[in-house]
């Protein structure tokens, strides 16, 4: 299978440098942290979410999820819910729980990363830079955000450690 640069220039043909002028910043459509499951609110609507907000309404001890839902106040919640499940012997409803959430922030990982190799390739950047970031851990809605903030032309005259050194936390 190609990889995913030659697939694009088979595509579009070679990529096109503009000139340093003609750099505009990116549109929000454009903008992958504000589409699908990595938008601010995806979460929301999971079914980790809805399956956590029916496991609180059956405890009578549990924490409430509240209006300010922000992604690690919902994993925070899921951690209290399931220790509670395990306290009135519900281990089944825990496990089911925190798979749920495990398989939807794996899919957004999967998700991120895949729109950080498609940023890699679009600006022609190192994939042994990106490799190396994917191999470190790094998160990557961070290394997203990072991208997104720091201009294309200076990005693409970034060796790779300096490229890594940037975009890791």
């Amino acid at each position: 299978m190609k990889d995913l640069r030659s697939q694009l220039q088979a595509a579009y043909g070679p990529a096109a440098t503009p000139p340093p002028t003609a750099t505009a910043p990116e549109s929000p459509a454009d903008d992958p942290l504000a589409q699908g499951i990595l938008a601010e609110g995806a979460h929301l609507h999971s079914p980790w979410i809805e399956r956590l907000q029916v496991l609180i309404r059956s405890l009578s001890a549990a924490p409430k999820l509240g209006d300010n839902r922000k992604l690690a106040h919902a994993q925070q919640v899921t951690a209290q819910v399931m220790r509670e499940l395990k306290k009135v012997q519900r281990q089944g409803a825990a496990k089911e729980l925190g798979k749920l959430r495990d398989d939807w922030l794996a899919q957004r990982e999967k998700a991120a990363w895949a729109a950080v190799k498609l940023r890699f390739a679009e600006r022609g950047l190192s994939e042994k830079a990106y490799r190396s970031l994917k191999q470190e851990g790094a998160d990557p809605v961070a290394v997203l955000q990072r991208l997104g903030q720091v201009d294309p032309a200076e990005l693409e005259a970034m060796g790779a450690a300096r490229l890594k050194a940037l975009l890791s936390p």
